[in-house]
């Protein structure tokens, strides 16, 4: 069991304040407490195998948090929203087999985050408060590696709900999955090694945006060659 309880404060960048357009030089700290309590869990369940698996519930709670909105003009300006609640838990579990020359893992991880401003003028009593820009409700990612002898292998997945880019909510971008594959063959000679890999970013060739109106890169090709000298005195 672990738990933390923390008080914050953060001052305005120099991008918050002084960017043209939209920098505001009468911006005021964020300031606010957070915490969070975590139950985790290590245990072996059969021969060369453990299991691994952790919860965190976690809290916020933020005065003045800045915030860059769209403004009246074709930019977008920095702003004190007032006060900020955010709260959600996270949850990540693997399990990892080793026998020989072959280890393998699984991994797993999902986030759900709640942040709303609490003081809006413009709500009902009964009106649900909107969720802040840009903070996806839910994320979850995986990731699967194996290795055989020098060689190896890594599949990581990612997945974003749709996020809101305006104050009210009225306009969202939708969500998406990310797929990376890492293939790979380390050389080892004497005490060096050189590994030379292949790497493909989003496998699938997504069609996303991480900024509306900023379509991200489609699938892409990396290939790398890693020399390791180990120099004995």
């Amino acid at each position: 069991f672990r738990a933390n309880i923390s008080k914050n404060s953060r001052i305005p960048a120099l991008n918050d304040m002084y960017w043209m357009p939209g920098g505001n030089p009468d911006l005021k700290n964020e300031s606010g407490y957070s915490g969070e309590f975590t139950v985790a869990l290590a245990m072996k369940t059969i021969e060369n195998m453990n299991l691994k698996t952790e919860l965190t519930l976690f809290g916020n709670r933020m005065k003045d948090m800045i915030q860059w909105q769209p403004g009246n003009f074709s930019y977008w300006s920095a702003e004190n929203i007032g006060k900020v609640n955010t709260a959600g838990l996270e949850y990540e579990s693997g399990i990892d087999y080793s026998s020989g020359s072959i280890r393998s893992s699984i991994d797993i991880g999902y986030t759900y985050t709640r942040a709303v401003e609490l003081q809006r003028s413009d709500l009902s009593g009964n009106e649900q408060k909107p969720q802040l820009m840009y903070v996806p409700k839910h994320q979850l990612c995986t990731g699967i590696r194996f290795h055989l002898k020098e060689f190896y292998s890594v599949l990581t997945t990612k997945y974003t709900s749709r996020r809101f880019f305006t104050v009210d909510n009225s306009q969202s971008l939708k969500g998406y999955c990310l797929s990376d594959v890492v293939l790979g063959y380390r050389i080892r000679f004497t005490k060096n090694s050189l590994d030379l890999n292949l790497r493909v970013d989003n496998l699938l060739n997504a069609r996303y945006q991480v900024i509306a109106w900023y379509p991200m890169p489609g699938r892409s090709f990396q290939a790398g060659i890693a020399l390791k000298i180990h120099n004995e005195k």
